[in-house]
């Protein structure tokens, strides 16, 4: 995003990497719900930094139930906690 004589406007970042941005979370992450629990809050401690992305997707790959969990983080100037759930969310 930079500012324009009009206000904000979103550029196109032609650096731009998913790589970046979406990490697989270790396998021991996800093997207990005490062991999810530990993960997303050693997560929720990181500081989103302004030298990296703005936001972040980690997975978590549950085996002995065979789900998938993804710990979305964004920082606030992003999208306020209202938008953002309104984008995430169904209708």
């Amino acid at each position: 995003m930079r500012q324009t004589c009009g206000g904000y406007a979103w550029l196109v970042d032609r650096r731009f990497d998913l790589a970046n941005h979406v990490f697989a979370a270790p396998s021991t992450a996800a093997q207990t719900a005490a062991d999810i629990r530990r993960y997303v809050e050693a997560m929720s401690a990181r500081r989103l930094t302004w030298d990296r992305p703005l936001w972040d997707l980690h997975v978590l790959c549950a085996a002995p139930e065979d789900v998938t969990l993804a710990l979305f983080r964004v920082r606030c100037t992003v999208a306020g906690e209202f938008s953002l759930l309104s984008s995430v969310l169904p209708v």
